[in-house]
């Protein structure tokens, strides 16, 4: 073999390695991510639940930008991250269903155009001062950020009064001036399947509330069916103003968490 068809030769293979290389790296990327992990109990049978990203999420509301980070849209979700995004049950170790949490988004304002059709949680918590932080071209802002733990989001109660604490609030959506969304997911009674909790006027639609509304069932005991004495918990815990002080903290055992439903929402009466 001449010194040039040798020469030729090695480049295809240095070139086929190199795409190799790429697509391997390529193909890594796009690994599922385990966003947040806790064991449950149900029905005396431990379980592990997991939030997993099908692939790393694209950033929304996010520390590049905290000026939009701390407006309304954004209230609850900063700084966060966006994409297919799914609730996983796992027993010994084997996967026994997974819900797909994307279509309970979308029915109020997103906090931003580029989200539509995905689901979208904080990934790294807002803090008092990063506003002002900014303002001042903080040159260690960022940074700081994105080494905070990330804001537990299943923190288990017993929303369905069902005498078990196995459901948890997910943020999907704001009204306007920073009022959070939330829907409450857990299993349902009639089947034992992941599903958001309904109420009794509309079984077959996730039923979407304000915070307030949310902690007041779980605190006082209140139904989540359509009784209009929903309406005084929720005055007697208003939402607040939209901004950083807003932030939801969870209290109670920390899970394992990583930085890294069908239906038609119905907004309660």
């Amino acid at each position: 073999m001449t010194t040039g068809l040798t020469r030729r030769f090695a480049t295809m293979i240095l070139s086929a390695c190199a795409i190799s290389t790429v697509a391997s790296t390529v193909i890594a990327t796009a690994e599922p991510i385990v966003r947040e992990e806790q064991a449950v109990t149900i029905n005396g049978a431990r379980e592990t639940w997991q939030l997993v990203w099908d692939k790393p999420p694209a950033t929304v509301c996010g520390p590049e930008d905290v000026a939009m980070a701390t407006t309304c849209p954004c209230s609850g979700l900063a700084y966060g991250g966006y994409g297919q995004l799914s609730l996983v049950r796992t027993r010994d170790g084997r996967e026994i269903e997974r819900m797909d949490l994307r279509p309970l988004f979308g029915k109020f304002d997103d906090p931003d155009d580029k989200v539509a059709g995905s689901a979208y949680v904080a990934r790294w918590p807002l803090a008092q001062d990063d506003a002002d932080r900014d303002d001042k071209h903080d040159p260690g802002l960022i940074d700081d950020i994105k080494r905070r733990p990330a804001p537990v989001i299943m923190t288990f109660a017993d929303y369905d009064r069902n005498g078990t604490a196995s459901e948890f609030l997910l943020q999907v959506g704001t009204l306007p001036c920073g009022k959070r969304q939330f829907a409450s997911i857990g299993l349902a009674t009639r089947d034992g399947r992941l599903r958001a909790l309904s109420s009794a006027a509309h079984p077959d639609a996730p039923l979407i509330v304000p915070l307030g509304v949310a902690s007041a069932a779980e605190e006082h005991r209140t139904d989540y069916g359509p009784d209009p004495d929903l309406r005084r918990p929720w005055q007697r815990q208003p939402q607040r103003a939209c901004g950083v002080g807003d932030q939801r903290r969870d209290p109670g055992e920390e899970p394992r968490v990583f930085v890294s439903g069908q239906g038609q929402a119905r907004k309660a009466d």
